[in-house]
């Protein structure tokens, strides 16, 4: 047995699932992965802390 990493976990587990619950098949439906988002705007034009997330379902 070995260890399973990030991608493969990603690829065996993750993925099926949201596909057969029909992201990524159904038109319209998207998967977006590995999200990194700039911060917010915030007063004085500067930006808030960014945010990553590992999938955006849209």
């Amino acid at each position: 047995m070995y260890d399973e990493t990030e991608a493969d976990t990603r690829a065996n587990r993750i993925d099926p699932v949201l596909e057969a619950a029909g992201w990524g098949v159904v038109p319209g439906a998207m998967i977006r992965r590995e999200v990194i988002c700039s911060g917010r705007i915030q007063t004085g034009g500067r930006r808030g802390k960014g945010l990553a997330c590992d999938y955006v379902l849209i």
